[in-house]
């Protein structure tokens, strides 16, 4: 694409308790046309996850914090709730708050309250909290301490010191420098196809996360590499639970073939040169609930499912888009190559359970609830 052409849209709706859109509750904004910085067509502001913090909504869009204020709207505002799709770069726009117009639907007003710009270089960043710590209380306003997840494994996070309630006008203060467990890491709960297959390559681990640098093509001493680097990819964080009677916080991490990091074709053998990129696996990441959040756990890789064409929530896209599917090792999954948990929460009114949202092949968006039971299960079998 050339620049511009690539636009991303943030859409909002309320849920019922069946996770089911409430009518007349859903807007699309473009986020990349508020106040922020650098010009529009490098849209800055993508892959958001929301988060609360303290009371105050917060959004995580790739290196951006926003703080932001989400209302229903009424009928009577309609008249000034006008659809805008004027285009313009963002670098000396300081208007706050600002109410972002829609691009589609009218049922909520999402207002800008604060930004925060590069909290960290890269994207696919969560946010959790801990119980804050006694040495810490000075810049601490209130009962928890929240951190920047920057790598899920091995663990590296940040500190971030946000404000209080009531200083509406501020975004994050400020972020700690950047820490990691040293832990060792805990072998995975259970094999996959993927435990016994290796990377024979003359090559070295460097550069970007899992890849792997060849330095010689006529070398006499090759060595061997896991299939998937033991560096996963931010996926989504954290819901609470017990593990072997231990409360534990889990999150859940990924890996895929990419493109930029060709790691699977660097196999001196060529032996995975006919897998396709953008495939990807998840699991399950246990975390000690304190600093420095060491990893007591982590389950083997899964994939997530396709929508049934029958399944409640009337999607138009379910049932579809099914011949594209998840496949390695001559083994064909029943799931799209393509499935990118990027929620994972509480289930409001039933502790036992957990919910996941996904997107389906990039294409259209599932939402399961799942048992905590079934998850424990997994980081233990």
């Amino acid at each position: 694409m050339k620049a511009g052409e690539q636009i991303f849209y943030l859409m909002m709706a309320l849920l019922d308790e069946n996770l089911d859109i409430i009518p007349g509750t859903d807007v699309m904004v473009d986020l990349n046309a508020g106040p922020g910085y650098g010009k529009y067509y490098r849209q800055w502001k993508g892959d958001c996850r929301i988060v609360l913090v303290r009371g105050s909504i917060y959004l995580s869009c790739d290196e951006n914090i926003l703080r932001v204020r989400i209302k229903r709207r009424q009928k009577d505002d309609e008249a000034n709730y006008t659809i805008n799709t004027t285009k313009f770069g963002t670098a000396n726009d300081t208007r706050l708050p600002y109410i972002y117009p829609a691009i589609y639907g009218n049922g909520l007003e999402i207002t800008l309250l604060a930004i925060k710009h590069k909290i960290e270089a890269g994207k696919n960043f969560n946010i959790f909290r801990s119980l804050a710590l006694p040495n810490q209380t000075s810049t601490n306003t209130g009962l928890y301490d929240y951190y920047l997840q920057t790598y899920p494994l091995p663990h590296h996070f940040r500190r971030l010191k946000f404000p209080s309630r009531d200083e509406l006008s501020q975004g994050p203060k400020g972020w700690g420098k950047a820490q990691n467990s040293t832990a060792s890491l805990p072998i995975p709960s259970f094999d996959t196809p993927d435990t016994n297959k290796t990377i024979v390559s003359c090559g070295f681990e460097e550069g970007r996360p899992g890849e792997i640098k060849s330095d010689s093509d006529n070398c006499t001493q090759p060595r061997e590499f896991p299939f998937f680097a033991e560096r996963d990819h931010g996926t989504a964080c954290c819901v609470s639970l017990k593990l072997d009677g231990k409360e534990v916080m889990v999150g859940i991490s990924h890996v895929k073939l990419s493109n930029k990091n060709k790691r699977w074709k660097m196999d001196r053998y060529h032996r995975y040169d006919h897998l396709l990129k953008d495939q990807y696996v998840s699991r399950f990441v246990a975390y000690d609930p304190r600093p420095p959040f060491d990893i007591v756990a982590r389950s083997g890789w899964w994939c997530l499912g396709f929508a049934d064409e029958n399944e409640k929530g009337g999607n138009t896209l379910a049932g579809l888009n099914t011949k594209y599917r998840l496949n390695l090792f001559n083994e064909t999954f029943d799931c799209p190559p393509i499935q990118f948990p990027s929620g994972f929460s509480a289930y409001v009114g039933d502790p036992s359970k957990a919910i996941i949202s996904y997107g389906v092949n990039d294409c259209y968006p599932r939402v399961m609830v799942v048992r905590k039971k079934d998850i424990e299960r997994s980081l233990t079998s």
